[in-house]
């Protein structure tokens, strides 16, 4: 939507996973943008159609590995190079 406004140039890396998003998710993701009369392009919101598991969002080919590498740090994560305590005690 946003690059066929033009607010978004076409070879922008970040323009890619919204429609690769399509694929894996049956067509479901929906986007939409916020627009500032004296800014322009605000936000670019995308709606996967439900709750998604993170690392297959982020395993989309056509998300560029700075965004891909930022997973660990969502809340709930555990921090890149450590272990999640479930796995260390074994737990499930």
């Amino acid at each position: 939507m946003a690059r066929q406004a033009g607010s978004v140039a076409a070879d922008d890396p970040l323009g890619d996973p919204v429609p690769a998003w399509n694929r894996p998710y049956d067509g479901t993701p929906e986007q939409s943008c916020d627009v500032d009369a004296a800014r322009g392009l605000t936000k670019n919101w995308l709606r996967l159609g439900g709750p998604r598991p993170l690392d297959g969002v982020l395993a989309v080919p056509e998300v560029p590995s700075p965004v891909r590498n930022r997973g660990p740090l969502f809340p709930g994560r555990p921090a890149r190079g450590t272990t999640d305590a479930r796995s260390r005690t074994g737990s499930t």
